[in-house]
């Protein structure tokens, strides 16, 4: 990406951070969260007007999705115990990294997305309501990143979810459901206070994030 003293045009910008990305959906190691993080903020960094930088920065979250993937995170992920079931999978960007990584994760949705996807995710997303597709794969642990906003169904997957089972959970707050810059953008705040009461928090790794966002990546353990 471009030096200190030097701002890419913001279409160069973004075109670098999708090659990285088309890279890793080829195989190629995923980054430490430092140099993810450092793409975006190059990005955010590049010659052109705010307006021009949120467009592009909009063009790469729908082509990949949220929940930016880090070295770390999807090591975590593909070293799971179990295989996975994920929910709200998206356009299957981060299922189709972990899977390259050793991991198994069979990805669903709500709805298809295929036709927002960047065309080298090839993974298969099975059109699933969420709590349908946890209880398909009553041994499968869950992923769960970036479940919607003042939407019940993060609770309802939750409440499906059998003790001992581990829910791996993506989104911008913390476990006690805050957020350093303000309220969460994810699920609902009765989701975090049931959360307390479900499950035990293993683990806790933070993930790059998009301008305005931040990623953290909860291990927890169903009780």
């Amino acid at each position: 990406m471009a030096s200190q003293n030097e701002k890419l045009p913001v279409d160069q910008a973004a075109k670098e951070i999708v090659g990285r990305f088309e890279a890793w959906l080829s195989g190629r190691p995923v980054d430490p969260r430092s140099a993810v993080q450092s793409m975006i903020d190059d990005l955010l960094g590049a010659a052109g007007t705010d307006r021009q930088v949120q467009a592009a920065c909009t063009q790469v979250e729908y082509g990949f999705g949220c929940a930016l993937p880090c070295a770390e995170a999807v090591a975590r992920l593909a070293g799971s115990d179990r295989s996975l079931i994920e929910v709200c999978a998206g356009t299957g960007f981060l299922a189709q990294i972990v899977n390259q990584a050793g991991g198994s994760v069979t990805a669903t949705n709500i709805a298809n997305l295929a036709s927002y996807r960047n065309r080298h995710i090839t993974i298969r997303v099975d059109e699933a309501e969420a709590v349908a597709a946890v209880r398909a794969y009553p041994g499968h642990d869950v992923l769960m990143a970036w479940p919607p906003y003042s939407d019940a169904m993060a609770s309802h997957v939750l409440h499906s979810l059998r003790p001992g089972l581990t829910l791996y959970f993506i989104g911008d707050a913390l476990l006690c459901g805050e957020n350093e810059s303000g309220v969460p953008k994810v699920a609902t705040p009765a989701f975090f206070h049931e959360l307390a009461a479900a499950a035990h928090a293993k683990e806790s790794i933070n993930m790059p994030g998009w301008p305005g966002y931040r990623n953290f990546l909860h291990v927890l353990e169903i009780k």
